[in-house]
């Protein structure tokens, strides 16, 4: 008996999902899910089981999720503006969300203007922040909201968007694209911003220590 109820609460979860290991749900930040099932039935919410590791029901918010894309290459559009609101249209977010990809696909590569090439260098924002950081750590207690204080600087400028030839020409003169990019990168530069002068605060304060107890 206890096997049977087992069996037809398992199937309540799942009916109306969609099966396929190829689905993704596609976020507004950029993000993409590939999922085993997904459900739509909730109007608040997207449930869905990822497609490898547990087979738990977990859900997001349908506000964060611009797409499903079916295997089959469908793709329904859960993104709904608020026009009084002036939220963008579908197609400017589409072209927001593959610019934040695309910075992602580059997240730690420099673009050289001269021969047009994505290629790593040394990350100044980490060495700075790491630099910034140490010298918080004179300050002992005051020190410690420097490292936001840096990230929040080194996140304000917008980079420009490289003239890239793994860029799509449709995207090339796309605002959407460009603004995705950047937020992409602005975020990018606070993040690490933040966490290399934590670091740099936190070895600062160690080596004090040290010294101290020397």
């Amino acid at each position: 008996m206890a096997l049977r109820k087992s069996f037809v609460f398992l199937l309540l979860i799942f009916i109306g999902f969609n099966a396929d290991a190829q689905d993704t749900l596609c976020l507004l930040n950029g993000k993409i899910k590939t999922v085993k099932f997904y459900n739509l039935n909730d109007p608040d919410w997207v449930r869905y089981v990822k497609s490898s590791g547990s087979n738990r029901v977990k859900k997001i918010d349908v506000y964060k999720v611009f797409s499903v894309k079916q295997a089959d290459g469908t793709e329904k559009i859960l993104y709904n503006p608020d026009t009084v609101a002036g939220d963008p249209n579908a197609e400017w977010v589409h072209d927001y969300i593959k610019g934040q990809q695309y910075g992602m696909l580059h997240n730690r590569d420099h673009f050289n203007k001269r021969d047009k090439t994505w290629h790593r260098k040394v990350n100044f924002t980490e060495i700075g922040g790491v630099a910034v950081g140490g010298a918080g750590s004179l300050l002992l207690f005051y020190g410690i909201p420097i490292p936001a204080v840096y990230a929040i600087a080194v996140g304000r400028s917008s980079p420009a968007l490289p003239d890239a030839p793994d860029i799509a020409p449709q995207y090339k003169n796309s605002e959407g694209f460009k603004s995705g990019y950047q937020k992409h990168k602005r975020n990018q530069r606070i993040k690490q911003g933040f966490i290399s002068g934590m670091i740099g605060f936190a070895i600062g304060v160690a080596t004090l220590t040290i010294i101290e107890h020397k």
